[in-house]
């Protein structure tokens, strides 16, 4: 057991948004929804530096180490322990290992648990993905700000610095719509950018080989991640939105950390929800990273809504449907009127 737990190494993917041509054998990933991964620790248990010489049984034994510690579904396995040491006396290269990590991920049978092959470092990249505006109705001057992907390490950086050029407008529209999720830390501190106080959302899973509870507070001072009764406390970002009114826009290719922002937001009753329902993504990964920078992908936990709503298979239903036409920008051009309306007449 102490040679495989070495064998495992954990990180975070910095992962490149560009699909890379991985192999459909070794990877179940959707080509438009990624995953929501946590980043914010990682397993103690997992941690340990993989072997720089590991054998293509020790690979295939850590793949299912992991699986069998932090798996959300481990339990409904069966034959699982079967599949331990299958296929000992049977890899001689570490290629042999890799296919047969894929014929136990097909047995898993979890689209968002996959293999992720080894890549060249300079495929990895940080995307900011941010892009903001100023729309002006009226009188009355709104902030647009679109925000493509929550899979940086520079989401929330480029949201505040949009909201610090945006200090004049009198609204905001933050736009999630094609934004496929990414990161919980991008997520829930992105929140912090608009919220005094509130629950943010709670998660239910296995990590580490047994089940955990977690709930993520924001308080005026910091977010609070509160684990099988342990308290992290983490530095917030401060509300730079003056509570300003604020609408999302979201569609049917909203997902994950899409749907945490702005269920948070919606919950808590900081921001309204225009454009059409979301995709429905409440699960939650920890990606796995070996030392010959090959990974796996885990899904370990349900995630739920602050009001204890799971969005899994169901979506967010927005507060004012609207659908987009061929023509122009409807669901746009409906949200600052939405807006418009709600805020008093300019002096």
């Amino acid at each position: 057991m102490r040679s495989i737990q070495k064998m495992i190494a954990v990180a975070i993917l910095a992962i490149n948004l560009a699909a890379p041509a991985w192999s459909s054998a070794l990877s179940a990933q959707p080509t438009e929804i990624t995953t929501l991964t946590i980043s914010r620790s990682t397993p103690a248990k997992a941690a340990a530096q993989a072997k720089k010489q590991a054998t293509p049984e020790e690979y295939y034994r850590a793949a299912w180490l992991l699986i069998d510690q932090n798996f959300a579904y481990r339990d409904g396995l069966s034959d699982w322990s079967g599949w331990q040491y299958r296929y000992d006396g049977k890899l001689r290269t570490m290629a042999d290992a890799e296919l047969a990590i894929a014929d136990l991920l097909r047995y898993v049978s979890d689209d968002y648990t996959y293999f992720i092959p080894a890549r060249p470092a300079t495929q990895a990249a940080n995307f900011v993905g941010v892009q903001y505006d100023t729309i002006q109705s009226g009188n009355r001057k709104i902030g647009y700000i679109s925000v493509d992907t929550f899979r940086t390490w520079f989401a929330v950086q480029g949201v505040r610095e949009a909201l610090k050029a945006l200090p004049t407008v009198d609204a905001y529209i933050i736009d999630l719509r094609n934004n496929p999720g990414g990161y919980v830390d991008q997520a829930t501190e992105m929140v912090s950018l608009f919220l005094d106080e509130g629950k943010i959302c709670s998660a239910k899973g296995r990590s580490n080989g047994a089940p955990f509870v977690e709930n993520s507070v924001l308080t005026r001072s910091e977010i609070q991640i509160t684990e099988n009764g342990k308290i992290e406390h983490l530095k917030r970002e401060p509300n730079l939105s003056g509570n300003k009114p604020l609408a999302i826009l979201v569609n049917d290719k909203s997902a994950s950390a899409s749907e945490m922002f702005a269920g948070a937001l919606q919950v808590n009753q900081r921001g309204i929800i225009v454009g059409t329902q979301t995709y429905g993504k409440g699960v939650m990964q920890r990606s796995f990273q070996f030392d010959n920078g090959s990974a796996l992908n885990i899904t370990i936990a349900h995630w739920y809504l602050p009001d204890g709503q799971s969005v899994h298979w169901r979506g967010i239903i927005p507060d004012k449907v609207v659908n987009q036409s061929y023509k122009g920008d409807e669901q746009l051009d409906q949200t600052v009127q939405l807006l418009q309306s709600k805020l008093s007449p300019a002096p």
